[in-house]
């Protein structure tokens, strides 16, 4: 054989040898990939049918807890929960002696599913998504009577097997405590749809303390007052002897009007504000037990024994100036 077509020989063995083993490599490569997509495909499916199994095989105990709320529920629609919850607070009332029960209750509260977001909003799940979760149903009463019917009221509404939350209790004191105005606001709930069953009536209350409990707290009476202490007898009043009269300073009589210089020198002018007639001092002279000395411009001098004052114009005897 030539040495030609010996190199073309080996050249085409070679290109055969390299287009086999390029062939190999993808095929591996793609088959590979294949069986690792089929093997994620088993093991997701694999895991849905054991979470599938592990939630029929849970769907029993579920139900049975499920049954056992609706049975705590007042019914399954608006009118059936409040015309119970009016019903049950009536009777608790009148079995504990409360007078003059009223019975309110108020507009129901819807409550949409912590799951809503999870479901589609066409389609099959959409009813999922828009079906209330539960609906909260509010009432309240208000009754009258010792403290004893009170803690008796709320130890029965307490041990009630029928599902609510106390949301508020006020205790008005009556009768100076002898009495309690009780105001309790609660809350019930029902699932739409959703029925108590027949046995879920005969529920026997579950208190959680007994009522013996509050035998103390009943007999103290926090509410009531202290007794009034008996008055005294009254004994005759004695008049107290009628104060002397008010001694009057004769001074008090004489205001300084004026002071002026007449034709016989200084003269000073007062009034005489009980008998309303006027008379001139001039110094030397006396009146009201005081002796005038001198006058000067708005201010008169006076004495009495070895002390000497001034009166201001507008003023009486018996107020100098200091």
């Amino acid at each position: 054989m030539k040495r030609r077509d010996r190199a073309w020989l080996l050249g085409g063995g070679a290109c055969v040898l390299l287009s086999g083993l390029m062939a190999w490599a993808f095929g591996a490569g793609h088959f590979g990939d294949e069986l690792d997509k089929q093997e994620l495909r088993r093991n997701t499916y694999g895991s849905f049918l054991r979470k599938v199994r592990t939630q029929r095989e849970a769907r029993p105990e579920l139900d049975e807890r499920l049954a056992n709320v609706f049975d705590r529920t007042l019914g399954a629609d608006r009118e059936t929960a409040d015309s119970v919850l009016r019903k049950r607070l009536a009777i608790l009332a009148d079995g504990c002696g409360l007078a003059r029960p009223s019975v309110t209750t108020f507009p129901a509260a819807v409550r949409e599913s912590p799951a809503k977001r999870t479901f589609r909003r066409s389609g099959e799940q959409r009813a999922f998504r828009d079906e209330p979760d539960f609906v909260e149903v509010r009432g309240g009463i208000v009754a009258v009577g010792t403290i004893d019917n009170v803690v008796c009221f709320m130890h029965a509404l307490d041990a009630s097997p029928w599902l609510k939350r106390i949301n508020t209790v006020r205790m008005d004191p009556e009768d100076e405590g002898a009495k309690l105005r009780l105001t309790v606001r609660l809350t019930t709930l029902y699932v739409p749809g959703q029925s108590p069953s027949e046995a879920a009536l005969d529920l026997e209350p579950a208190p959680r303390r007994s009522l013996d409990r509050y035998a103390g707290l009943i007999e103290a009476n926090p509410f009531a007052l202290p007794p009034k202490p008996k008055p005294e007898p009254t004994r005759a009043a004695v008049e107290p002897p009628a104060p002397p009269p008010p001694v009057i300073d004769p001074r008090s009589f004489w205001r300084l009007t004026g002071i002026m210089e007449g034709p016989d020198g200084i003269e000073a002018w007062f009034m005489n504000v009980q008998e309303l007639r006027a008379i001139e001092v001039r110094p030397g002279e006396r009146l009201a037990g005081v002796a005038m000395e001198s006058a000067e411009g708005d201010i008169a001098v006076f004495s009495v024994g070895d002390e000497t004052f001034r009166i201001l114009v507008g003023s009486t005897l018996d107020r100098p100036l200091p």
